[in-house]
């Protein structure tokens, strides 16, 4: 016959109460809000602003947006959900992550298509090695207060 303290009987008592039991019963409540707030309007947003100031003085994007909305919305396809133009910047609103190869290829697509070519900016980069056209680039928040990030 084995006696046991009245101390260790509480003690196996409470240890076969487990709190398991009720976390399998009821799941964590922020599995069900995020899986709940996924929709099919979030998108990410970019907005480019023509690089020099000369540039801004000298091109009015709001004249040129026929011919950019169609580059635009035929090099994204579905992947665009809309695009915004203004005097001296656009803003994309797209399904998913603008990938650099897509940035390089688009605005090279800006360049040849569009009668803008002239005014396009050389860029020294690679340490003095390569030298590329620039047209625009990403407005910082400070610019305007437009963050590029997930929405």
């Amino acid at each position: 016959m084995k006696m046991t303290s009245p101390s260790a009987q509480k003690i196996k008592e409470s240890l076969k109460v487990t709190p398991q039991a009720s976390k399998t019963k009821n799941p964590p409540s922020t599995t069900k809000s995020t899986k709940q707030s996924k929709s099919d309007d979030t998108g990410y947003i970019y907005c480019y602003i023509l690089s020099t100031l000369k540039q801004r003085k000298a091109i009015d994007l709001t004249k040129h947006k026929s011919k950019l909305e169609k580059i635009i919305e035929s090099f994204f396809g579905d992947r665009l959900l809309s695009v915004e133009f203004t005097k001296e910047s656009y803003t994309l609103n797209l399904k998913d992550v603008y990938e650099v190869a897509d940035k390089r290829r688009l605005g090279r697509l800006i360049s040849e298509g569009s009668d803008l070519k002239q005014y396009i900016h050389k860029v020294i980069y690679n340490g003095n090695q390569d030298t590329s056209g620039q047209l625009f680039r990403l407005k910082k928040i400070n610019d305007s207060g437009i963050k590029n990030e997930k929405v």
